[in-house]
């Protein structure tokens, strides 16, 4: 299982998140703008490891371990891992001063994309549960997603949906073009 919620201060301009998962692994956040997860993702990763908690403020352009920002303006604020459950509290600006690798806050409504593993610590392990969730950060605060997606395959599933939209928006474009063909075919004629 996995939650999160968060606390918004305007003033401050930060949002302050708690992510909390049945697991001993690393945990990972990720907002984006409605792409297919992993795409343009805007991702926080950490694990907890006795009395060390360990973060990372990360981008994914692509299904596999994100890259580590080359601004790294996300804050730990705390971490513990007891009885089996993982809790990371993390703090970032609503509106990052890192414009190509963190995702702006402040429209509301993005896509969070959370995984974990269960039980290793290592970001390079594959997670063994994600899922994504649509939501609206000025509404809402707290998040409680079911998994949508429980096996480390579902890159194969979220290419065949990409390349179908492809294949539609190409046929959209070809069938607009013949459209647009046809009609210019006409006014030539009318005129």
């Amino acid at each position: 299982d996995f939650a999160l919620t968060w606390t918004r201060d305007e003033a401050a301009g930060t949002i302050r998140f708690i992510a909390t998962v049945n697991a001993t692994g690393w945990v990972s956040v990720g907002f984006s703008l409605g792409l297919a997860p992993h795409m343009a993702t805007d991702m926080i990763v950490g694990s907890v490891v006795g009395h060390d908690v360990a973060i990372q403020d990360s981008w994914s352009t692509r299904v596999g371990m994100p890259v580590r920002d080359t601004i790294d303006d996300v804050t730990l604020d705390a971490g513990s891992e007891v009885d089996g459950r993982t809790t990371l509290t993390f703090t970032r600006r609503i509106v990052s001063s890192d414009r190509l690798q963190d995702v702006d806050l402040s429209g509301g409504l993005v896509t969070l994309q959370w995984a974990y593993h269960q039980t290793s610590d290592s970001f390079s392990d594959a997670h063994t549960a994600a899922g994504y969730v649509n939501l609206d950060l000025h509404s809402a605060s707290s998040a409680s997603p079911t998994p949508m997606i429980q096996d480390a395959g579902h890159g194969l599933v979220w290419t065949v949906a990409v390349l179908f939209m492809l294949h539609a928006a190409r046929r959209l474009t070809h069938s607009t073009c013949k459209y647009t063909s046809r009609a210019q075919r006409r006014r030539a004629r009318e005129l």
